[in-house]
Order: structure tokens, then sequence, then C-alpha cells
């Protein structure tokens, strides 16, 4: 018959062993879902180089920045076959700069409707698409199966430096550059196709108002250089499926 302490070691092995196993399957799970780990870029990929942007013509002297009414931070970023793209190469043109990841399930419902934005304005809207430090394959694939391609650049930020440079304050985070090179609109969270719409149409425009949302309430910028938006709840889907375009109402979503 074994001793007391024989079986007093036993059980603490057996428990340090689960231990292990649970810390292991914890970790694995992080490092699949791109939270954990070097898994950034891919062969050819660079890192994101910030630049002072050009003035925007007839807009005055403007603050360079990521609010509302900022003259949009510049940069040069790599997309997927690591092509270099340049923001202010896009001037000219709506530019939608959205924040995203395989982990982020906000993003999950937000992406088709972007597909389906740029494939309303495929002239004068660009979307660029920035993937926050994910494999370039594991980001790739996760597109293919949530949304359509329209055509838009597919980027990656390898480091986190734009995000951190546009202070982006959530999972998505969006940025509606107008034709100046003037940020129109800022969504911190996911937004619905129609908010999407109304932002690429004051873009367009080059609105001057840019102290009045959607619903002609008043918005004091915040001081963290993003706008507050009225948040809804986001349902849990289990287990999350993608979402396509042609499902209306699967998701609540932000308002510019």
């Amino acid at each position: 018959m074994p001793r007391k302490t024989d079986r007093s070691v036993q059980q603490r092995l057996i428990a340090l062993v689960g231990i292990v196993a649970i810390v292991g399957v914890a970790v694995l799970l992080l490092y699949a879902g791109g939270l954990l780990g070097n898994q950034s870029g891919g062969e050819g990929i660079e890192d994101v180089v910030l630049l002072d942007p050009p003035p925007a013509e007839s807009r005055g002297d403007l603050d360079i920045g990521s609010a509302r009414g900022n003259l949009a931070q510049d940069f040069e970023i790599s997309d997927f076959d690591g092509e270099r793209h340049r923001l202010s190469d896009l001037r000219g043109k709506v530019v939608f700069v959205n924040f995203w990841a395989t982990w982020c399930l906000p993003c999950q419902f937000e992406l088709p409707d972007i597909a389906a934005l740029q494939s309303q304005h495929p002239d004068d809207l660009v979307v660029l698409l920035v993937n926050r430090r994910q494999s370039v394959s594991q980001a790739d694939d996760y597109l293919d199966e949530v949304a359509s391609d329209t055509g838009w650049i597919k980027a990656v930020d390898p480091t986190d430096r734009l995000y951190d440079d546009y202070r982006a304050l959530a999972m998505p985070s969006s940025y509606i550059v107008d034709p100046d090179g003037v940020i129109a609109a800022v969504g911190t969270g996911p937004i619905s196709l129609a908010d999407m719409e109304t932002a690429y149409q004051r873009a367009l425009a080059r609105d001057p108002d840019l102290s009045t949302s959607t619903d002609g309430e008043q918005i004091e910028a915040r001081k963290t250089a993003s706008l507050p938006l009225q948040s809804r709840t986001l349902p849990r889907p289990d287990p999350p499926q993608p979402i396509r375009h042609d499902q209306p109402g699967s998701s609540p979503h932000h308002r510019l």
C-alpha cells in the first residue's frame, strides 16, 4: 500500500501536468489567432514608413493627424505581394483605410459591407485594408472566406506602427480620407453599409461641415483624435460563420 506522502507527490505531479497542458493549449490558440509570436508579414514585406503629407490644395493650413478634419498622416505600406503603396499617391479619390485582423469578430461582419461599398463606387473609391501583424497567407486565406475581392489593396502593418500612429481605439477602425487627403470620417468599431455610404459621399464632396454628424447632432472631437460613435450591442454568433452581404440585419453597427 503506497504511503500518504507518495500519493501526495503523485497528485501534485498530475496537477502540474494538467496546468502545463492548459497553458500549452492557450499558447497554441493565441499563436493561431495571431495574438502571440512574430507571425507578421512574409517574404518581401517591409515595415510601414511614415511620411510628411503634401498639403491639401485650397484647404488652408491643416494639422496633420488622425482626427476628422486633419490632413491624414502620409505613409508607405506593403501589400500582400510586397508592392509598396503610398497614401498620398491615391489623391483624387476617396480612400477607405480599414484596420482589421482574423481574430476580430466585428471585422468579419464589416468586411462584406466594405466590399459592397467599393463595388458600388469602383471609379472614385479605393479601399486600403490594413491587416495587423499577421502572416500574409493567414490574412489572405481569411479574406477569401469572408468577402469577395473587389480590387481592394490588401496591405499589412507588421509591427503595428501605422495602427499606433493613427491612434486607433478599437478593432475594426476605419478612416475615410477625401480626395484632398483630409480625413472626412473616423469609425471606431464596425460601421453599417448605410453609414459607410454617407461617409463616402461626404468625403467625395469634400464636405466642409466637419462638426455635424450624419443625424445632425453636433459632435466634438475627442482629445484622443477620434470621434465618439453611437454603439450598439454586438451579437455573439455561436459558432462564428463567414457573413455574406446578402444576409441583411446580421449585425448591428456603430454610426459615424
